[in-house]
């Protein structure tokens, strides 16, 4: 047979499997930081209300709405920050712009209190808004995504705007890490990393040494040691699936199976060479 003949071989599809409803829960939770960013603005804003009466008094309104602005600015990118993902930075970055573009509009493109004015009474409808449309986007992204399991190899694909297809072959993988956290142990779903052989334990290290002259002598040292961390990205893995440990032991069958062959050649031709030493 023809080696080439080889290139045309179509894998076989054991099963093809998407992440879960419960799998996405997280993301789907990531969401709404908005909300939780208005709700903390709305509670702690009641206390410093009374400090900002006086300016009220003194007809600063314009100086107690930007303090508001900037306090709620503050709050929604610190919590962008702490959660740091996709689905918190198109939720935060919606909310933001929505309410600035009725603002514009209502104050025909006018810079000043009114527009700032306006910004802060639309920031909660436009948070809804927002929050409603990542839900949405997060999961049309949900079903896009596909995992098949064949003969040779993982094969990953899915995305909205820019789509991903990538398969990973059973004998470039050196582990499978399972994660699960405790609702997922409880209602069976999780997340199966398939981890490159080549990325066992990788460390980087990183030296630096710098001086400088002009009059005044400087020098510095420094050291950094950095993990090289498996990916938990839905399109790296499989990411948030039903039956996880299920899956993870076809997964290791898979890649022990080319060994497992090579050891019954091997008794195999043992037994050939067994048969021809006796005649």
């Amino acid at each position: 047979m023809n080696y080439l003949d080889y290139a045309d071989y179509n894998p076989k599809v054991v099963f093809t499997i998407r992440p879960s409803v419960l799998g996405f829960m997280r993301r789907y939770i990531l969401c709404l930081t908005p909300i939780v960013a208005l709700i903390v603005y709305k509670f702690v804003n009641k206390y410093v209300y009374d400090l900002l009466t006086p300016m009220k008094l003194l007809g600063l309104d314009f100086v107690v709405d930007l303090f508001n602005l900037s306090f709620l600015l503050f709050i929604i990118l610190a919590l962008a920050w702490v959660f740091r993902s996709s689905e918190v930075e198109g939720a935060v970055g919606l909310s933001l712009t929505i309410p600035l573009i009725i603002a514009l509009i209502k104050t025909k493109m006018s810079i000043g209190a009114d527009l700032i004015r306006e910004y802060l009474e639309n920031v909660p409808t436009a948070i809804l808004i927002a929050v409603v449309l990542m839900l949405i986007k997060t999961e049309i992204y949900r079903r896009t995504i596909s995992y098949k399991l064949t003969d040779v190899g993982i094969e990953i694909a899915g995305g909205i705007w820019r789509r991903q297809e990538q398969v990973i072959p059973y004998n470039q993988i050196g582990r499978v890490v399972l994660e699960q956290s405790i609702f997922g142990r409880l209602l069976n779903y999780g997340t199966i990393i398939p981890v490159s052989s080549a990325e066992w334990g990788s460390e980087y290290y990183t030296r630096a040494v710098g001086a400088g002259g002009g009059g005044k002598v400087t020098a510095g040292a420094g050291y950094a040691r950095t993990l090289k961390e498996v990916s938990r990205d839905p399109l790296k893995c499989m990411y948030g699936v039903k039956n996880p440990k299920k899956i993870k032991e076809i997964i290791e069958k898979m890649i022990t199976a080319q060994f497992r062959a090579e050891i019954d050649q091997v008794e195999y031709l043992k037994k050939i060479y067994e048969e021809i030493s006796r005649k």
